[in-house]
């Protein structure tokens, strides 16, 4: 086969095997530009009619997406990784924690560098959960998934996550570094850009509410760099007016989806728990608080008011200790896969019928009764302030 280069026009002659029933890609040899080649059949989904078209209501399908072993897999890696790094810095800074009280600049950029690593790991994460989730939903017939799909774009869109996450991160830096040190100056300066702080902060607000869209946004589609950009600029002017409604309905259905879930596999833990801890003797209970009560005090220097613990009493604990964090860990691995594959499933549903996923006049209804909502809370809100105003004046 020969495909031409959308940049330069050079032919490259492609062997048909190489291409039969695959996605792949290669740069040209003239101009070096990375050339995408999807010829996989069972991957093209023909466009459907106008009934045919995705609403918001086919979000609930997406709950069964979210119960995936890899997807759960990948987030109890992070929390693990997030865990034990976070174990360490406490070990780490604990044993010199008087001094970093007097010089916290130390534990400040440590903490800044440390927060900052696995936020990006974090959206990197939310990025292979939406890989994950695009492929079962585009192939409800395959059981397996095929990593060549979820890692095929992987070094172009951690680029564009990194230079979202970079760029947002030095224009916070560089806007708020001058407030520290021009001392007084320092006023003069909040002053003339408190509007430009304000509209950052309304940015950063609007990107944390938002941000798992973002990862969403970039794993849809096999693109270049710019495009994904575009992509993403494009999403948000289109969608703006779905985007907060998708997110309580996402935030609800995860809500819910995730106390189901937590009661079943919960209670059979508290009940094990409350029978375990009736049956062991009074010695054996009184050894085990003294144990965690030398553990919490252990920071604080009073650790030597408790009585030592003996060695078949810590061993317990720990073991205790570790299972209650694996079953934590499992617990949020599976809230942010419900979540993060709900927002893909939005991001899905929005692609395949922009603007018109939410009815307008549904819409409409429900915009008036939350601004009805609204004027009554805030009216009550005033009234009760004001009689308190009013109240303490008199006093």
């Amino acid at each position: 086969m020969e495909i031409s280069c959308t940049e330069c026009g050079k032919q490259h002659n492609i062997p048909d095997t190489a291409i039969d029933n695959k996605k792949i890609f290669f740069y040209c040899n003239s101009c070096g530009h990375k050339i995408i080649v999807d010829n996989r059949k069972n991957f093209v989904k023909q466009p459907g009619s106008r009934k045919e078209l995705p609403v918001i209501a086919d979000i609930l399908s997406g709950i069964p997406l979210a119960f995936n072993f890899n997807s759960i897999l990948l987030s109890c890696v992070y929390a693990i990784l997030f865990l034990m790094t976070a174990l360490l810095f406490s070990i780490i800074f604990g044993k010199n924690l008087q001094n970093l009280i007097k010089n916290p600049v130390p534990l400040i950029i440590s903490g800044v560098i440390f927060f900052g690593i696995f936020y990006f790991l974090f959206l990197i994460l939310l990025y292979y959960i939406s890989k994950i989730a695009y492929f079962r939903m585009l192939n409800p017939g395959y059981k397996r998934l095929d990593w060549n799909f979820i890692n095929f774009d992987v070094k172009e869109d951690s680029v564009v996550l990194f230079t979202i996450y970079i760029f947002s991160l030095v224009i916070f830096s560089v806007l708020t570094l001058p407030v520290i040190y021009l001392s007084k100056g320092g006023v003069i300066y909040t002053g003339i850009l408190f509007p430009v702080f304000y509209i950052i902060a309304f940015i950063v607000t609007f990107s944390l509410i938002f941000i798992n869209y973002i990862p969403a946004i970039i794993a849809s589609k096999s693109q270049y760099i710019s495009d994904s950009f575009s992509e993403i600029i494009s999403f948000f002017r289109t969608e703006f007016l779905n985007i907060p409604v998708y997110t309580i309905i996402i935030n609800i259905l995860s809500a819910i989806v995730y106390a189901i879930v937590n009661f079943f596999i919960t209670l059979p833990l508290v009940f094990t728990g409350g029978i375990l801890l009736i049956l062991l003797g009074g010695d054996s209970k009184t050894a085990l608080m003294g144990f965690f009560s030398r553990i919490a005090a252990k920071y604080t220097g009073a650790a030597d008011q408790f009585p030592a613990v003996s060695s078949d009493v810590t061993l317990g604990a720990i073991f205790i200790i570790i299972f209650l964090l694996v079953f934590f860990v499992f617990l949020w691995s599976l809230m942010i896969s419900i979540s993060q594959t709900l927002y893909t499933k939005a991001v899905f549903i929005m692609q395949k019928n922009p603007e018109h996923s939410i009815n307008r006049n549904i819409y409409l209804a429900a915009l008036i009764v939350i601004v009805i909502l609204l004027g009554i809370f805030s009216s009550v809100v005033l009234k009760i302030s004001g009689i308190t105003a009013i109240t303490d004046f008199l006093k």
